[in-house]
């Protein structure tokens, strides 16, 4: 029998290997940066800009960093990511005590995890576009600070209102790595290795729910503090993520960002970036971009349906009544997303790989094929499954546990091919349409987080979750419909040159009429000024055309181009 360490343990552990490993992982790299510049003129740096010296061509920016380093990005991301979901499930078994501590009663409670959720959801759309134009580290250490900070003023509250206030303060400040670290990943991880990469992103994201009602659970049963130590524990996570940011993690944007670029040519320190807050939520006018949204919504949905009601629905029927054991009625499904994680990516990027074999070149929708048997067998089985076994209660405690750790399983099949689409279809924009991918997922979440006791007590537990299956399916048929009309709706369509052949610029191509309407409502708002704007214009075209040569696909761009005249939010076209 294997013995399977516990999530404090696995954390420590791969904390100790992280920091262990930062030196050698650095020197590695340091002599993958010293080949590149051998290679080639390498691209542009703020320096060559400001010194009017000429670049003459770009790294591939898919090799600047050796596979180990990259591993340790990834590493240092999901491990920010997992502090989101913790937080937000961390009150699961704890519900009556807190109740209790700050004068409420315990539905109320539980509308405030339905808070916290839709602040989750919400403060990427501020987060993305300034990585877009910061860079992707600073945003790290801007919002990690305010998560510890709102955790541990989580622990002092006292009162429904405080507690309240600082829950959302604590969203806030734990959201932008779910939108920004997948931005991270689609700067290091070419597309045929990108799927594998996001699900061991997501793996830190999807695994919170699962193992932070266990954690609470021990400091619930076994601290005097009680919840109050699990927010605690929160802070120090938050600290040594701020840490492992600050001192090892690089800044992946690839050359300089329009930061950079705009303090070049205003001579300012610092540059103020102004945009409108909400202009992601016009990408939900691509119909692709609203189904995969609504595709990742319902199967997302699924895990807190179940997860939700265990300590009203599990715990119960079969008699368990210890605040710790309750917690690990939630291990099954963390495990199965640790399994659907490792298999799940590796199968989507070999699906990719498949279908660029047989089309002869890559198409953004052929990733979708991968999703189809987690959703439409695996995760509808095992939702039915779980419900109607802790219904009826056959088969005792193992049964229920088995569905658990499919459902979980189905899930990283999903989600991480799901948010790997969004991130190939938008390559510029991807923290930007992540996290109106992530405000859609967690505002679906919020409802079923705050509606499932209420079903369940109106309706049954089996019946709640048929209808929870049924929008899985539901997700499916949607996914199926990308997949068939997907690379129209985003006005792409076959290469009208042999793909050996180096692709036209693609910058000056048209957009469709409907990414056309969407990049306009998108981006109604001018630049900091008119030097800022043309230096960023010219560098971004410069390398934008070059790096579009080096393609290896002569297929159109399935991302509309910005308007450059309106905006500084630019991300680099990517070779793909």
């Amino acid at each position: 029998m294997s013995i399977v360490p516990s999530p404090s343990a696995r954390t420590r552990t791969s904390s100790n290997a992280t920091l262990t490993d930062a030196a050698e992982t650095r020197r590695e790299d340091e002599k993958v940066n010293e080949q590149n510049e051998k290679d080639s003129s390498d691209s542009p740096r703020p320096s060559d800009l400001e010194e009017g010296l000429e670049v003459s061509e770009e790294v591939d920016p898919y090799t600047r960093f050796s596979p180990r380093r990259k591993t340790f990005i990834t590493s240092t991301v999901s491990f920010a990511a997992l502090m989101a979901p913790l937080a937000s499930s961390a009150f699961f078994p704890s519900i009556p005590n807190i109740a209790t501590d700050v004068g409420s009663t315990q539905e109320v409670i539980n509308y405030t995890v339905a808070i916290y959720l839709l602040a989750l959801g919400a403060a990427p759309l501020i987060w993305a576009p300034l990585s877009g134009f910061y860079g992707r580290k600073p945003i790290y250490l801007v919002s990690l600070p305010i998560f510890v900070a709102a955790s541990i003023g989580v622990s002092f509250s006292t009162n429904l209102g405080a507690l309240i206030a600082a829950r959302i303060f604590q969203a806030i400040g734990s959201s932008a790595v779910l939108s920004v670290g997948a931005g991270t990943i689609g700067d290091i991880y070419c597309p045929t290795e990108r799927a594998t990469a996001m699900g061991q992103f997501y793996l830190g994201a999807v695994m919170g729910p699962a193992f932070a009602p266990v954690i609470a659970g021990v400091f619930q049963e076994y601290t005097t503090p009680g919840w109050k130590t699990m927010q605690w524990f929160l802070a120090g996570m938050g600290a040594l993520g701020c840490f492992l940011v600050a001192f090892f993690l690089p800044e992946t944007w690839h050359g300089p960002t329009p930061h950079d670029l705009a303090k070049q040519a205003t001579g300012k320190r610092f540059v103020i970036y102004w945009f409108h807050p909400f202009r992601a939520v016009a990408l939900l006018k691509m119909p692709n971009i609203l189904l995969i949204s609504l595709n990742s919504s319902f199967t997302l949905l699924t895990t807190y349906v179940l997860l939700v009601p265990l300590t009203y629905t599990m715990a119960p029927r079969y008699g368990i009544s210890n605040v710790a054991i309750v917690g690990c009625l939630y291990l099954p499904q963390g495990f199965g997303n640790i399994a659907g994680s490792r298999v799940g990516g590796v199968y989507a990027d070999r699906t990719v790989a498949k279908w660029i074999k047989k089309r002869g070149y890559r198409r953004p929708e052929d990733r979708l094929y991968s999703t189809l048997f987690g959703g439409a067998v695996v995760l509808p089985v095992a939702i039915l499954g779980a419900g109607w076994s802790m219904d009826t209660g056959a088969g005792g405690v193992a049964v229920p546990c088995v569905f658990l750790f499919l459902s979980g399983v189905g899930l990283m099949f999903v989600l991480a091919s799901a948010n790997t689409y969004c991130v190939d279809c938008m390559q510029k924009r991807s923290s930007e349409v992540i996290a109106i991918n992530n405000f859609v997922r967690y505002a679906f979440a919020a409802g079923a987080s705050a509606g499932i006791l209420p079903l369940v007590k109106a309706i049954g537990v089996g019946p709640a979750n048929t209808i929870a299956a049924g929008l899985g399916l539901i997700g499916v048929v949607l996914v199926l419909a990308i997949i068939r009309w997907g690379e129209g709706w985003a006005g792409r369509g076959p290469p009208e040159t042999p793909p050996t052949t180096p692709p036209p610029a693609a910058i000056g191509e048209e957009p469709s009429k409907l990414e056309e309407k969407a990049m306009e409502d998108a981006n109604g708002f001018e630049p900091i000024d008119e030097a800022a704007r043309e230096a960023i214009e010219v560098d971004f075209r410069e390398r934008g055309d070059h790096a579009l040569s080096r393609g290896k696909s002569s297929r159109r761009t399935s991302e509309p181009p910005l308007p450059l005249l309106k905006t500084f939010s630019i991300e680099h076209p990517h070779p793909v």
